[in-house]
């Protein structure tokens, strides 16, 4: 039983090492989003996948979204939903501020209050955090 119990907790560790951490405002870890854009919680429940063809997956690969390459993300019928803009901001439809991705992964609300933290691209940092999978609306 100690012997299938490291293994595992081998296996989870190899699993995460090329993974980016999402963490909360205070430091927790919500998830990861691992090199081959599946995106889990923290305890490595597949929640979805960020594919790098820019199409957005839930679990059982239902398309949700897109990210175009300009910026734009839709809704799986093709609706826009938003934008993320090569400066960090990230607009709703109209153009109405949501919030920042900073250079330094830190995600903000459009009052500037810290929503999280994210190690990875910006561009998935918006997706996690504004559109899909840690958004709380």
């Amino acid at each position: 039983m100690k012997k299938i119990l490291i293994l595992t907790l081998v296996l989870l560790a190899v699993g995460f090492a090329n993974a980016e951490r999402v963490r909360d405002r205070s430091g927790c870890t919500l998830g990861y989003v691992k090199s081959n854009g599946q995106v889990t919680d923290r305890s490595g429940t597949t929640l979805g996948y960020i594919n790098s063809n820019g199409r957005i997956e839930n679990r059982s690969g239902t398309t949700l979204g897109y990210l175009k390459n300009n910026g734009r993300v839709e809704d799986r019928s093709g609706r826009t939903l938003g934008y993320i803009k090569s400066n960090g901001r990230v607009e709703n439809r109209s153009g109405s501020t949501l919030g920042y991705i900073g250079s330094n992964g830190r995600i903000e609300s459009r009052s500037g209050t810290t929503l999280g933290y994210f190690e990875g691209k910006k561009e998935q940092a918006a997706i996690l955090f504004f559109f899909f999978f840690f958004n709380k609306k």
